[in-house]
């Protein structure tokens, strides 16, 4: 059996093909428990504040969102702002979200 040039370059391709899929399913296998523990931690942050400020379920449900919205409000602000400017960003976003 002779091989040829085709044949080889073929085998070339499906092996870097099956290399770049495992390095893909490894990949995802790697952030998935990262992210059941992230969101534990979540959970227990929850349970936590929630508990610390006495919140009926009533409270909660209003509080929650608001508290989410903000968090991701303040993510927005750039670190590399001068100080005052961050604080005065930070400034609008709780006047924004208390209105």
């Amino acid at each position: 059996m002779i091989i040829t040039q085709q044949q080889i370059n073929y085998e070339k391709y499906i092996l870097i093909v099956t290399i770049m899929l495992a390095q893909l399913s490894l990949k995802a296998q790697d952030t998935s428990p990262a992210n059941g523990k992230q969101q534990r931690i979540q959970a227990l942050y929850v349970a936590f504040v929630t508990k610390q400020l006495d919140l009926t379920a009533e409270e909660a449900q209003k509080f929650w969102p608001v508290h989410t919205e903000f968090l991701n409000e303040i993510k927005t602000v750039k670190p590399d702002l001068p100080e005052l400017d961050k604080q005065q960003s930070v400034l609008n976003i709780k006047k924004k979200i208390s209105k």
